[in-house]
């Protein structure tokens, strides 16, 4: 049972909810944050964990200016964004945060910093922020770290540290003209691939023909369950999701570790009919895999490493001669297949697990050259027999 003082209340939903005060500014109302947790313990120990971390974070400078950037930022990432997120997201902005931020911007002062001088420090990052100083960052990068200030700074503004977030009116130039081209293997390159890993006898060989024929990420793939794969019913539920993770280290040294959680949103929960002749490839490996629990097992019956596939298909592609490719170029060439056989947009979109129809429409409106000359010739029944002039 919780004790008097302790901030730990049960929640109409059944979860335990732990409330902590952290600093505001003089002469306003008191400021809380929030850890929740299935279990009363495991709430106290969330708990526990963030008043620790908040007790090593130095108090504020109110005068004149309050915050500087690192200081509100550390603050933000152990208070806001540390017990609410996944251990990969909270390690993706960690990681950003002190390679691409800290040094630039880290000792201004919060209440100084202008929408003006964001746009420059963006628009820097997009020229030349590679940290092997060999060009520029990818777009990508540079949104995600907008997405990361923009949200650390409307945090501020909620706390009244700010008068408004200097991050809302940024404007990033995509260079990229037309729409998003992805690596995709060509039909004849994927009959290559296919020929040789349906009938290899490594085990890591089953990965491809997966997401060859799904379309599933690598994290999803790895941390797949038998107990998931419905060969009775033609079907497979994807509901866990394996990454390797930085961790965050102080110090500024590298360490990884193994997080198994939920897919990358609620989207990519989802369920992928399987097609015939992957029903059958499955159901003669499984007479061969005793009691794993995963599809494709790793070392003593547990899950495999993603760097082992990634090692694995980066071998093959060597011995192949295919282009460079990656895992998610896998997925790729599974959604333009599908495109190419007509698949329509939302049902396509469902099966890789997108938000939106939107995101699948940018990435795959793009047909292969092959495709192209073969949609044309479908015009020439089109054509009219009309006299010469």
């Amino acid at each position: 049972m919780p004790k008097r003082g302790e901030n730990i209340y049960k929640r109409s939903d059944g979860r335990w909810e732990g409330r902590y005060a952290v600093w505001s500014q003089p002469e306003q109302k008191r400021k809380y944050c929030s850890v929740y947790a299935k279990t009363y313990t495991e709430v106290k120990q969330k708990l526990t964990q963030a008043r620790r971390e908040l007790a090593l974070i130095p108090p504020p400078r109110w005068a004149p200016n309050g915050y500087t950037v690192q200081e509100w930022l550390t603050l933000w990432l152990s208070q806001y964004v540390r017990f609410s997120v996944k251990d990969s997201t909270y390690a993706n902005y960690y990681y950003r945060i002190q390679t691409h931020v800290l040094s630039q911007l880290g000792d201004r002062k919060l209440g100084q910093l202008s929408t003006y001088e964001l746009q420059l420090y963006f628009n820097e990052k997009r020229e030349s922020g590679r940290l092997d100083g060999k060009g520029g960052l990818a777009v990508k990068t540079v949104k995600d770290l907008r997405t990361i200030l923009s949200a650390a700074f409307a945090q501020a503004v909620s706390n009244g540290i700010l008068a408004h977030n200097p991050c809302a009116n940024i404007k990033l130039v995509d260079k990229q003209s037309g729409p998003l081209r992805v690596q995709v293997l060509s039909r004849r390159e994927q009959s290559v691939l296919e020929r040789h890993v349906l009938f290899a006898e490594e085990r890591l060989s089953i990965a491809i023909v997966i997401a060859l024929y799904t379309g599933m990420r690598l994290g999803e793939v790895c941390a797949l369950r038998w107990e998931n794969v419905d060969l009775i019913n033609e079907i497979l539920h994807v509901t866990e999701n394996l990454q390797r993770i930085k961790l965050p280290m102080p110090n500024g040294n590298s360490k990884t570790k193994v997080s198994i959680g939920t897919p990358k949103s609620k989207y990519s929960v989802r369920d992928i009919p399987l097609p015939g002749k992957l029903v059958a490839y499955l159901s003669e490996y499984k007479l061969s895999a005793r009691d794993f629990p995963y599809v494709i097992p790793g070392r003593e019956n547990q899950y495999v490493d993603p760097r082992s596939i990634q090692n694995y298909l980066a071998h093959l592609r060597l011995r192949l001669n295919l282009p460079k490719v990656s895992f998610h170029t896998l997925r790729h060439t599974f959604a333009t297949r599908a495109v190419e056989v007509g698949m329509d947009v939302k049902t396509l979109s469902e099966i890789l697990g997108h938000a939106d129809v939107s995101v699948t429409l940018k990435k795959y409106v793009h047909s292969l050259p092959q495709h192209k000359r073969e949609q044309i010739k479908k015009l020439e029944m089109l054509c009219l027999d009309c006299p010469s002039n």
